[in-house]
């Protein structure tokens, strides 16, 4: 009989018993954190090392933080208490939890992707990792969205010992939603008239300049736009209560949690502004445009690769998107590129929950 056992911040009991949820902080003593401030110092001074020397190449460093690194070792530890209990005979994660297998664990480790893969942060972590080779336990396998996702993680193979294209399952399901666009625009107290802008916010992944220059722009732009909606969905990561995003002094703002269905968001949306969220492939099922907000640097997401996206560094930038998306012609173009990523990745999705079971049955 098998047990699932399930590790994240919240205790929950379910009726089959079977399913075992886990809070890892019940876990936590005084030694524990004690030991995780020492590892986590040891890995900022060895950070600091690496940063100095490659200023040019990491323009985003606030993964890296005390505070980012302190709650990732403090849970490390924590979860080793977690396998010894559970005796487990394979580990999957979400790969923003974790990706490299635990020191102390044997058995095969295979991380989910969660969220795009940057090219900026692998070539920081692969330098990173490479100095600790001597401690680097690599995953058994890494199961990744698509073949660009691949191609990508196998320039910088310094976390996992295979990968495998198996789509997210999380996009299974969008086809079958049904969604009252009048009840959305009730629910959230939305002006049915104008156009929506959707924001999806990443400040926990971006640095504080950065931020604060999405803020200044973002501001800039929609003042010359008074009769634009702009809906801003925090990201469930960051923080929810007074955030950076009240400064921004506009009319027609509305500030969503990020508990908010995204799909009813998305229902009633005309374009998405994001800088590299994974929900920007959520938006393109639902055909909804893209605009890559990015004005620190020159990297390329998927999505513009793809031409589902236009990025914007300017406010002239974001008017001429603004302008393009409402006449014919881009429509039909970007309607065309939106129907090509679709096909690509649609049936992909549907069968991601199969291929996970199927690789998980063969390792057990």
């Amino acid at each position: 009989k098998m047990k699932l056992y399930v590790w994240g911040l919240t205790s929950k009991k379910y009726e089959d018993d079977r399913l075992i949820i886990n809070n890892y902080l019940d876990d936590v003593s005084f030694l524990i954190l004690l030991k995780s401030l020492i590892i986590s110092l040891i890995i900022i001074f060895n950070y600091l090392l690496i940063y100095y020397r490659n200023k040019k190449q990491l323009n985003n460093t606030s993964f890296f933080s005390f505070p980012s690194l302190f709650s990732i070792v403090l849970r490390d530890i924590t979860f080793q208490k977690c396998y010894k209990r559970s005796n487990s005979k394979i580990m999957i994660s979400n790969d923003d939890v974790k990706r490299l297998k635990p020191l102390r664990y044997s058995g095969p480790f295979i991380p989910l992707q969660s969220a795009l893969i940057n090219e900026n942060k692998e070539i920081f972590i692969s330098k990173y990792y490479s100095c600790f080779n001597e401690v680097i336990n690599k995953a058994d396998l890494y199961c990744v969205e698509s073949s660009y996702d691949k191609d990508l993680l196998e320039k910088y193979p310094s976390q996992t010992k295979n990968i495998i294209v198996t789509g997210q399952s999380r996009f299974g399901n969008i086809a079958n939603v049904s969604i009252s666009k009048k009840e959305v625009f009730k629910k959230y107290g939305i002006k049915e008239e104008n156009k929506i802008y959707l924001w999806l916010t990443q400040t926990h992944g971006l640095s504080k300049y950065e931020n604060n220059e999405n803020i200044i722009l973002i501001t800039k732009i929609f003042k010359q736009l008074p009769c634009v909606n702009l809906i801003i969905k925090l990201h469930p990561a960051e923080k929810q209560q007074n955030t950076i995003y009240e400064k921004i002094n506009i009319d027609n703002k509305y500030i969503v949690k990020g508990s908010a269905n995204l799909y009813e968001l998305l229902s009633i949306s005309d374009v998405v502004i994001t800088r590299h969220s994974n929900a920007g492939k959520e938006a393109a099922i639902f055909n909804i445009p893209l605009l890559i907000l990015n004005s620190v640097d020159d990297t390329i997401t998927m999505y513009e690769k793809e031409k589902i996206a236009y990025k914007i560094s300017t406010v002239s930038d974001f008017l001429n998107a603004h302008i393009l998306l409402d006449t014919v012609e881009e429509r039909i173009i970007l309607s065309r590129n939106l129907d090509n990523f679709n096909k690509n990745h649609n049936s992909l999705f549907q069968k991601t929950p199969q291929k996970i079971y199927d690789i998980i049955k063969q390792y057990i």
